[in-house]
């Protein structure tokens, strides 16, 4: 229920309600016998071409902006020494007691 709620749900509902304002539009524009307004003529398709190049864009962005990350490092949770939290992270295996560091290649 959780998950229908949280993801489901928020992705759905928007389409159901443009989609019963629609049904109510044209079942009225039918009986009033004005011409009846067709799914597309409305501003749902500017709405999803911007959602799409939101979403090429944002892709874009975090592809070229993000650099990976230490690609060879260990995740070091965060932890207490001497009474002070220190924070964790990804951190290079050569920078974690226990590990070794990579050995070059030839």
């Amino acid at each position: 229920m959780r998950v229908f709620l949280q993801y489901v749900l928020p992705l759905l509902l928007p389409t159901l309600v443009y989609v019963a304002y629609m049904a109510n539009r044209r079942s009225r524009a039918a009986k009033a016998g004005d011409e009846v307004p067709d799914w597309l003529t409305g501003p749902i398709y500017w709405y999803v071409l911007a959602g799409g190049l939101l979403l090429v864009g944002s892709f874009a962005f975090l592809f070229f902006k993000e650099d990976g990350g230490v690609g060879d490092g260990v995740y070091q949770p965060p932890r207490v020494e001497d009474g002070k939290v220190i924070d964790g992270g990804f951190k290079p295996k050569s920078a974690v007691p226990g590990t070794t560091a990579p050995k070059p290649a030839d």
